[in-house]
């Protein structure tokens, strides 16, 4: 009986295709062996030997149809029934056994050619013999929903049952090869479920040596005998390495959790083997090789979302490789075939809407059946798509027509009203409110007693004193402002130049922001004046600063770095009349997509605002359509500093992974938990293997924090917790001492601890989500993956309905593990990152930004009309 053996893989898994084989060979010297290249063939360089059949060499006539409608997973195993009928038809062999490319053979496939010989129409192994029967990932039915037999191994012979059942597979495999677990298709391999009806002839092949793998390694114990390997006590044919990671031994598969690498017994040795092996076939090159019918003729790659929209229209059946991949910007931007009477308002394509199916976290967050909804998922989509589904600004352009059509009807209307005030603070807020009150206005007396209330109090109190509990804003809101309303009336007489305010003194994030905007300023030649802000006692005020004469005439513009939440109270540190006349700037810091509504009135006392990144001027140009503008904070600590790990107890000859949080604030949103758990997932702790120096400040009122941290930690003898408050050179020098820096956060405004670390051309393993997108993405930093979750009560203020990123911690141990395996890989990041700051955060880029901007909003002070760019 004439046997083919086959495998399928793209150019990016020809290592794997290579190993196995490298191994069926080994172990069976006479085995006929093709790969299939679902790939182009062209400039292919192996050794002569190896048989090679490219994918468009197959009688397969919707091949480009096919190609188009499926990922390069699911184009893979869609090609499989026709290549066995390639085989059969067309290479004239009696059967076929198809091969995963990720299959290490041991012995030769003795069993499967004697069923094949008795008559048997095809062989299958089910995934399992017997039930799991524990709690661990996969269960029983989730494997029960990717089919009852595993297709990485299947033989078919060329006889009239089992040629029934593969040309139907093969007509099914045309438009019905997709990983939709929902509707119950995985691939092919639900189709194989009717092999043992639909074949004469269906042979189970029940030997615990066959298609070993994680989903049944629990019932087939791997053993190493002097007869050779065995697993569940038969000897062992072929292992399925399902989802290694190649490089990395200390996971074996990512698929599951059931197993570690420690609980693999002797078959350690041989995960060992596989993956020197797929090394040795040159994995790390073939890896980066692109996949052909991964773009469009244009260039702009195929998305899976464009795949499904393509796969769901109505058109003919493509013939042609230049049909297929032509652009179809038309169709991606057609509305979506969804009931919502929102064409006139909010659009929503059929490319928004295959991306919101996809993401049920964005379901909660934008109902499109509502104006709101389909409003804010525009504004998502415009700021999110593009980075998070490689949208292209084609795709982008029915979005953009309806935000500028948002826009223009903003302009043509007053902002809308403040909301009512709320009603007054009850229960403990309102036993609270005297004490946070007091402490807030700097009354030195009443300090030990805060430092005496019990942990929760404090907690409560902290937050309501760090944030300025809405109990006092409220309440001086309705006092009323120290500063006079922005009303557009600008003294055209006064100094150019700008007036800086800020809490220059102060050991706080605003603090430092003023400070680099001031640095900045200079760097870029701008005149202007600095005037320091007191905190009331509120945050330490050491920083040595130096004002400028509050008698100097007022300039023409002021720009106050004082958050939306304050702004109406700042005048009570300064002249307030300095203000009137002045175009003001509100330079206005925050962590969620969502701005606070009660801050509504804020909008009323600036004329313009300023964030520090894309992500909070998005949120914040939801609220009012004043202009806002980005001004990003400049990275400058650091620069020029010596490592001293001899200062900080830190050995030398360790990798070091940084991550930091302040104590005094949300320690939710810096998410530390996760940044503990994902190096704790990625090394072990052992001597000699990496640490993470955790670095963390704040007072005695903050104990509850610290021991949260303690609890993460568990005695890990390779975490080190720095919690003291450093100096600035400290600082620096602790930072260079890092090899890595982590941040798995879950929002942030800026990301300033991220673009320090870039700045010192360290890499960085960051969430991609916030702030810190403007500045880094797969080329400069470790992008950690993540899912869009509800803030939970007492998480962070003012978010009723907010929702931030849950970081994907496997996307993280991922990223620490390849970073820690490669100096290379280290020093090239970091290289990039570092390039990326001085382009876009220096203080000499940020600095002409501002004077740019200043500039322009200077030149239509002077301009006798009317104020018009200022809008833009």
């Amino acid at each position: 009986m004439k046997i083919a053996h086959f495998t399928i893989c793209s150019r990016n898994y020809l290592a794997y295709a290579l190993t196995l084989r490298e191994s069926l060979l080994a172990a069976d010297p006479s085995a006929d062996f093709f790969i299939y290249l679902a790939d182009d063939a062209d400039g292919l360089d192996l050794a002569p030997d190896v048989k090679v059949a490219p994918v468009a060499d197959i009688a397969m006539p919707a091949m480009w149809d096919m190609a188009l409608r499926y990922t390069v997973m699911e184009f893979n195993t869609a090609i499989k029934p026709f290549c066995v009928l390639d085989l059969w038809d067309r290479r004239g062999f009696d059967a076929a056994v198809y091969l995963d490319p990720d299959l290490y053979f041991l012995r030769p496939l003795t069993a499967v050619k004697e069923a094949l010989a008795r008559g048997a129409d095809c062989v299958l192994t089910p995934h399992l013999l017997e039930p799991l029967g524990d709690d661990f990932h996969p269960d029983d039915i989730q494997i029960l929903r990717t089919g009852v037999y595993n297709l990485g191994f299947g033989a078919f012979a060329n006889r009239p049952g089992a040629r029934r059942f593969v040309e139907w597979w093969a007509r099914e495999c045309e438009t019905k090869c997709v990983v939709d677990l929902e509707n119950g298709l995985f691939v092919d391999q639900r189709l194989a479920d009717f092999a043992p009806a639909f074949c004469d002839d269906a042979f189970i092949l029940r030997d615990p040596g066959c298609n070993v793998a994680y989903w049944n390694f629990k019932h087939r114990r791997v053993a190493k005998t002097a007869a050779g390997w065995t697993a569940g006590g038969a000897p062992l044919t072929f292992f399925h390495f399902s989802g290694v990671t190649p490089g990395d031994a200390s996971v074996f598969s990512k698929h599951q959790n059931r197993f570690t690498v420690a609980d693999l017994g002797p078959a350690r040795a041989l995960l060992t083997d596989y993956l020197a092996a797929l090394d040795r076939h040159g994995h790390e090159t073939w890896r980066k090789t692109p996949y052909a019918f991964d773009r469009f003729s244009d260039g702009r790659r195929i998305t899976p979302e464009m795949r499904k929209i393509y796969a769901k229209s109505n058109h003919a059946r493509i013939t042609s490789r230049e049909r297929a991949f032509r652009p179809r910007y038309e169709l991606f931007n057609a509305l979506a075939p969804i009931a919502h009477d929102g064409a006139k308002d909010f659009p929503v394509t059929r490319l928004m809407y295959e991306i919101y199916l996809g993401r049920k976290d964005l379901h909660d967050l934008f109902p499109l059946s509502e104006y709101e909804g389909r409003r804010n998922f525009a504004h998502w989509f415009l700021s999110s798509a593009p980075k998070e589904h490689d949208a292209p600004e084609a795709c982008l352009a029915p979005a953009r027509r309806a935000v500028a059509r948002e826009v223009e009807r903003a302009d043509a209307r007053n902002a809308p009203p403040a909301p009512a005030a709320a009603p007054g603070p009850t229960g403990l807020r309102a036993s609270l409110r005297p004490l946070v009150r007091s402490i807030y206005r700097g009354a030195p007396m009443l300090r030990a007693a805060y430092d005496g209330l019990p942990a929760a109090v404090r907690m409560k109190a902290r937050k309501a004193l760090i944030n300025v509990d809405s109990a006092i804003d409220a309440d001086e809101a309705r006092k009323g402002p120290t500063i006079a309303p922005a009303d557009g009336r600008i003294d055209r007489a006064r100094r150019p130049g700008v007036d800086l305010y800020g809490y220059f003194r102060a050991e706080t994030g605003v603090g430092e922001g003023a400070r680099r905007s001031a640095l900045a300023l200079k760097a870029a030649g701008v005149d202007a004046n600095t005037f320091a802000i007191g905190t009331q006692g509120v945050f330490k005020e050491t920083i040595d600063w130096a004002d400028d004469d509050p008698a100097t005439l007022p300039r023409r513009i002021a720009l106050s770095h004082v958050n939306a939440d304050q702004i109406a109270l700042f005048g009570k540190f300064f002249d307030p009349h300095r203000l009137q006349g002045a175009y003001h700037i509100g330079y206005w810091a925050w962590e969620l997509s969502q701005f606070p509504s009660v801050w509504t009135p804020a909008f009323d006392l600036v004329d313009e605002i300023w964030a520090p990144s894309s992500f909070t001027a998005e949120a914040i140009r939801k609220r009012t359509n004043k202009p806002v503008r980005v001004a990003p904070h400049p990275a400058t600590n650091g620069a020029g500093a010596a490592p001293d790990r001899a200062r900080f107890g830190l050995p030398e000859d360790r990798l070091a992974v940084f991550a930091n949080l302040d104590l005094n604030s949300y320690i939710a949103r810096k998410n530390p938990a996760a940044a503990v758990a994902a190096f704790r997932a990625a090394f072990p702790d052992a001597p000699g293997g990496p640490l993470l120096v955790l670095k963390t400040h704040g007072g005695k009122h903050v104990d509850g924090a610290r021991r949260q941290i303690r609890e993460m930690i568990d005695g890990a003898a390779n975490i080190v917790v720095i919690d003291e408050v450093l100096c600035a050179a400290d600082i620096a020098a602790l930072q260079a001492s890092a090899d890595i820096y982590l941040s798995l956060h879950r929002a942030e405004g800026f990301g300033l601890g991220v673009a320090e670390f870039m700045a010192l051309g360290k890499p960085v393993v960051v969430t991609g989500y916030s702030g810190n997108m403007d500045f880094t993405d797969e080329t400069t930093a470790m992008i950690v993956g993540y899912d869009l979750v509800p803030v939970k009560p007492g998480d962070y203020p003012h978010a009723e309905g907010a929702h931030w990123a849950e970081p994907r911690v496997d996307d993280a141990v991922r990223a620490l593990k390849e970073l820690a395996a490669s100096t290379e890989l280290r020093s090239a990041l970091g290289r990039r990152a570092q390039a990326r700051v001085r382009e876009r955060l220096s203080l000499d880029a940020v600095g002409a930004l501002m004077r740019a901007r200043l500039e322009e909003i200077d030149a239509d002070l002077k301009a006798p009309a009317t104020i018009s760019r200022l809008a833009g």
